[in-house]
């Protein structure tokens, strides 16, 4: 599941056509800001930067703290969009908690079902955005 927050440009007014194939990235990709910024790759259209099973347990604090240096840094005046793959609610919380967070066109949830569904949307709910 995919939520978006406020971030232009609107998801709710983009097809999937618009999004194109989403670039998957791991959050300790070393050259994150030069993908995001389409310094390194011009011609992605989104991207998902993901902090669940393209990084270990115990490199999640660190993938965490990479996305912290980076997420001021992204920048927003372009067309492609930009969302962060959470582990599990818990770092969902962390990351939204993060400065720069705002930059970020949504979230993708993964294994979201009956079981979790709330604990993601409680974070969500009490979140600035």
């Amino acid at each position: 599941m995919t939520l978006s927050t406020h971030q232009q440009p609107a998801l709710e007014t983009c097809s999937g056509w618009q999004l194109g194939a989403p670039l998957y990235v791991p959050a300790l990709h070393p050259d994150l800001l030069k993908i995001a910024n389409a310094e390194k790759i011009p011609f992605i259209r989104s991207m998902i930067i993901c902090t669940e099973d393209a990084i270990f347990e115990r490199d999640v604090n660190k993938s965490l703290e990479q996305l912290r240096q980076f997420l001021p840094f992204i920048q927003t005046m372009d067309s492609r969009y930009r969302f962060i793959r959470v582990r599990n609610p818990q770092v969902l919380r962390r990351i939204l908690d993060l400065p720069g967070i705002e930059n970020i066109n949504g979230f993708v949830l993964p294994k979201f079902d009956n079981h979790n569904r709330e604990s993601y949307l409680k974070e969500l709910r009490n979140t600035r955005f």
